[in-house]
Order: structure tokens, then sequence, then C-alpha cells
């Protein structure tokens, strides 16, 4: 069953303003103010400079992106290479099955490293160098 006529909410006056005020011009206005000004021409936008155009890459810019992302790959593969792991309370994402696990990552090994570089106290905790104090 249809109530109000066709469409929007009742029928008879159209809502706000009563029977038929949307017909009148907004704010005073009259028909031929309307009308006059929309015979007045208006300045769009303001003139832009043109853009430049891209142009292709060179063998340079070519050989430096590969050489970058070569860079980028090794790091990620490399043993120094920190991998976040994921806390057990959070929710499993779509992008999870293309972050690196831990597993998969290599080990620092202690016969790869040269110990004089590093600082005793951090190269022997990392390796559990230290002997444990008996109480």
């Amino acid at each position: 069953m249809s109530r109000g006529g066709r469409g929007g909410r009742g029928g008879r006056g159209g809502g706000r303003g009563g029977f038929g005020a949307s017909a009148m011009p907004p704010m005073g206005l009259t028909f031929a103010d309307i009308q006059n000004l929309s015979r007045e021409a208006t300045e769009m936008y303001p003139a832009m400079d043109p853009l430049p155009v891209l142009t292709s890459y060179t063998e340079e810019e070519k050989r430096i992106c590969e050489l970058q992302n070569g860079f980028a790959a090794r790091l990620r593969r490399s043993q120094y290479y920190i991998v976040e792991s994921t806390k057990s309370d959070e929710l499993p994402r779509y992008s999870d099955k293309y972050r690196p696990s831990p597993a998969t990552q290599p080990k620092l090994k202690r016969k790869d490293l040269h110990r004089p570089f590093f600082p005793p106290e951090i190269f022997d905790s990392y390796f559990g160098l230290k002997k444990k104090k008996k109480s």
C-alpha cells in the first residue's frame, strides 16, 4: 500500500517549507536574477603551466634500481636481518604469509663472527659463554 504519492516523504507540499515552497528561488532572489547570473561567463580555473613529460628510464637508472633491489634482498636474507615475531594474541592477517619467518632466516654462528669487533659482554651473552654462578 503506497502512502503519500510519488516517492519521498509524504505528499502535498513536499516537506520543509510547506506547500510548494521549494519552487521559490533561494534567499529572496527573483527568477530574473538567476537568469542573468547564468548568462555571465565565469573563469573556471586559472591557467596552468604544462607539466613535464616523463621520459623512459636510462640504462644507468635501470642499473641503479637493480643494484638497490639486490642490496635490499641480500640484507633481508642475511643473518643480521631481524624478523619480528608475531604475538600469539594477534589475529592472523593475509599479508603474514609474505613475511619471512624466523625459521627460514640463517642463524648467527660464532665461527662466522670476528670476536674483537664486538663488545665482550654482548658477544658472551648472545652465545651464552658466561658460566652461571653456582649458589
